[in-house]
């Protein structure tokens, strides 16, 4: 099972993977595009974060570029 986990997307399957991981005691931090609470802003992702997962839910137009984003190097 993995550990730790970043979740990029804070629409409603966003939240609810987060939530469910949390559940699981996975740790998880949550990322978009306008932070509040828990959710870190994505324009702050560094590239040597580490997770032994990353979930991306974000629309299908947004896939690419956050992919793009976050992809190390």
């Amino acid at each position: 099972m993995i550990q730790s986990a970043h979740v990029i997307g804070q629409g409603r399957l966003g939240r609810h993977w987060a939530d469910r991981l949390l559940d699981l005691g996975v740790r998880t931090q949550r990322w978009g595009r306008t932070p509040s609470g828990d959710v870190r802003d994505l324009s702050e992702w560094q590239h040597h974060v580490e997770a032994d997962a990353v979930f991306i839910a974000v629309p299908d137009g947004a896939i690419a570029p956050v992919a793009q984003q976050i992809a190390p190097g």
